[in-house]
């Protein structure tokens, strides 16, 4: 079952991939993936090689559980910032607090 089709607007973070493994991605904290998560942008591409480009790709390839439907309603250049800056504050603060 794919969450996903062509045309569906989404979003990406700062990760696209982790080990799924390990105790923290077991319990839903992929971001402290032991083995290290795959990063969207300079991190090594574990089934492709090379390294990951974010941004600046002409594609990407990310596994669907972590790509994130944004609502039609929102304008996606308003939506960008929370998927990087703003989850990266986020997700410590409520891990931590």
């Amino acid at each position: 079952m794919k969450k996903f089709k062509a045309g569906d607007l989404v979003g990406v973070g700062c990760m696209v991939d982790s080990d799924r493994t390990c105790p923290n991605c077991k319990a839903g904290e992929e971001q402290y993936c032991l083995s290290f998560p795959t990063l969207t942008y300079n991190a090594e591409d574990k089934h492709l090689g090379g390294v990951t480009y974010g941004g600046y790709s002409d594609s990407i390839v990310v596994d669907e559980a972590f790509v994130l439907r944004v609502s039609e309603k929102l304008n996606p250049a308003g939506v960008a910032p929370l998927l990087c800056a703003g989850i990266t504050t986020y997700s410590p603060l409520r891990h931590w607090t």
